[in-house]
This record gives structure tokens, C-alpha cells and sequence, in this order.
């Protein structure tokens, strides 16, 4: 029972020995990432940031300061990442507060103004004197009036081309139809007079033939009316015996 309990206390002490060790190490990245960002050395800041979070994954000073870093950088979407689980994770109004602050600049960096102006709303939320917050928010709040108006006058203008561009393909398209309209009319008419004409050639041709006939018909038929005589002449004149011619002699 003894033994048991011994070993009981050496694990705890153990456990204890390496959980004051990882805060020990925390503190000492958390001080040298605090002296390279005075320093305006803020990859290496970034850096021991990033190492004392890897010691305690909920270091909110860890996280507040890499958002920081990162800002600093113009990281702004990695930075506001890092603020916001700052915010979450802090248990403190004042640090909560100073994080959705600097979430919401993070997003003003973006041009996300409806995202800064919750942010900054809920920094007021936590510490609602803080006065670079209201200022903050009503920039943002002017920002995002200027952005939505500037959208609604785009989606006017991308409108208003898009009815043009419909109207002038309608024109065109009527235009086209138009055209098509001419070409069929005028290959019609084409056709009519190309069908026309012969037809008319034609019947005075059959005129002209007639009136001959009548004019001619007379003689026509005059001569061959003498010639089917001489003919029957003829034929007769073969068919017909020879007289007999009584001689002068006498017999």
C-alpha cells in the first residue's frame, strides 16, 4: 500500500515538474518573441510566438501576440485567425476585448467591413469606454456604406449593360430577320419574273402563229387544192387508155 501510494506522488510530482516546465517554456518563447517584435523583427517574433503555443496549444498571450506578428506582416487573413481564437479562448474582458479589436482592423485590411464592424461591436461589447473601438466602428461602419452603395451601382451599371447588350442583340436579330425577309422577297420576285416572261413569249408566239394561219389559210389551201388537181390530172392521164386514132390511110 505504501509502494502504491509512493508511486502515486512520484507521478504527480513528475507530472507537475513537466507541466511547470512547459510553462516555463512558454513564458521564455512569449519574451523572446516580445524582444524581436519591439524589435521589428516580426518573422522572428512570429516565430517564438508560434513555439510557446506549441508548448501550450492555449496560450492566449501566444495567440493574441502571433495574430500581432502576423498583422505586422500584412498576414491579415492568418492574423485574424489567430485573433479570433484569442477572443475565444480568453478568459479576460480586457484581453477578449483587445482581440476582436484587432480582429476587426485585421478585417478592415481585407475590405471585409461587415466582418470589422461585428468584430469592433463585440470588442464594445466587452469594454464598451473603449473609445479606438467606436472610432474604429464607425469607420468601418461608414467604409461599409460606401461598399454597398459602390456594389449597388455596379450591379445598376452591369444591369443596364446587360439590357443594352440584349436590345442591340434584338436589333440585330431583327435586322437579320429583316434582311433575310428582302432576300426571300426578292428571289421570289426573281423567280415570278424569270416564270413570267416565257410564258408570255409563248402566247404571243401562239398569236403570231394563228394570225398566220388565217392569213395563209386561203392560199394554202388554194394551192393545195390546184396541185391535188394537176396531180389527179396526172394520175388520170396514166390510168386513162389511148384512143384510137383512125388511120389516114385507107385500107
Amino acid at each position: 500500500m505504501m509502494k502504491y501510494i509512493f508511486s502515486i506522488l512520484i507521478l504527480a510530482l513528475f507530472a507537475h515538474t513537466s507541466f511547470a516546465q512547459l510553462i516555463d517554456r512558454e513564458k521564455s518563447n512569449l519574451r523572446q518573441g516580445n524582444r524581436a517584435y519591439e524589435s521589428e523583427d516580426y518573422a522572428s517574433a512570429a516565430e517564438k510566438y508560434q513555439a510557446a503555443i506549441g508548448e501550450n496549444a492555449a496560450s492566449q498571450k501566444g495567440l493574441f501576440n502571433l495574430g500581432d506578428a502576423l498583422y505586422e506582416q500584412k498576414n491579415f487573413e492568418e492574423s485574424a485567425r489567430y485573433f479570433d481564437m484569442a477572443a475565444q479562448l480568453a478568459n479576460d474582458k480586457a484581453l477578449r476585448s483587445e482581440a476582436y479589436h484587432n480582429l476587426g482592423n485585421a478585417y478592415m485590411a481585407q475590405e471585409k467591413y461587415k466582418e470589422s464592424v461585428e468584430a469592433y461591436k463585440n470588442a464594445l461589447r466587452n469594454n464598451p469606454q473603449d473609445n479606438d473601438t467606436k472610432y474604429n466602428l464607425m469607420y468601418a461602419l461608414n467604409k461599409l456604406q460606401q461598399q454597398q452603395q459602390q456594389q449597388q451601382q455596379q450591379n445598376q451599371d452591369q444591369n443596364q449593360d446587360q439590357n443594352q447588350d440584349q436590345q442591340q442583340e434584338n436589333e440585330d436579330q431583327q435586322k437579320q430577320d429583316q434582311q433575310q425577309k428582302d432576300q426571300q422577297q426578292k428571289e421570289q420576285q426573281q423567280d415570278k419574273n424569270e416564270d413570267g416572261k416565257p410564258q408570255e413569249m409563248k402566247k404571243d408566239q401562239g398569236k403570231a402563229a394563228n394570225e398566220m394561219t388565217r392569213e395563209e389559210a386561203e392560199q394554202l389551201l388554194e394551192m393545195l387544192k390546184n396541185q391535188e388537181e394537176k396531180l389527179q390530172e396526172k394520175i388520170q392521164k396514166k390510168k386513162a387508155p389511148k384512143k384510137k386514132v383512125p388511120s389516114e390511110k385507107d385500107w
